[in-house]
């Protein structure tokens, strides 16, 4: 990694350490998630306006887990046999 991508993973991490440790501590609010990432994007050089608006969309709906690795169970690779 060179020394830009290294400084900006170092200034994204530390407001989401930061905002880990307020929910740990039982101080988030509803906006919580949303204002962490907002200041997330603007360290990484996002205009602030467009940082709230891209924080607060709605997430996509995720797909149900495979009922196999959902109950802990190891898939074969192909052409292989689990013994």
């Amino acid at each position: 990694m060179g020394p830009i991508v290294e400084g900006s993973a170092r200034k994204a991490s530390c407001p989401v350490l930061a905002g880990m440790r307020t929910v740990l501590e039982g101080r988030a609010g509803a906006e919580h998630a949303s204002a962490v990432a907002s200041l997330v994007l603007r360290g990484l050089g996002v205009v602030p306006a467009e940082a709230d608006e891209i924080a607060r969309r709605p997430l996509p709906p995720l797909a149900a887990p495979d009922a196999d690795l959902a109950s802990g169970g190891v898939r074969p690779r192909r052409g292989r046999t689990i013994r």
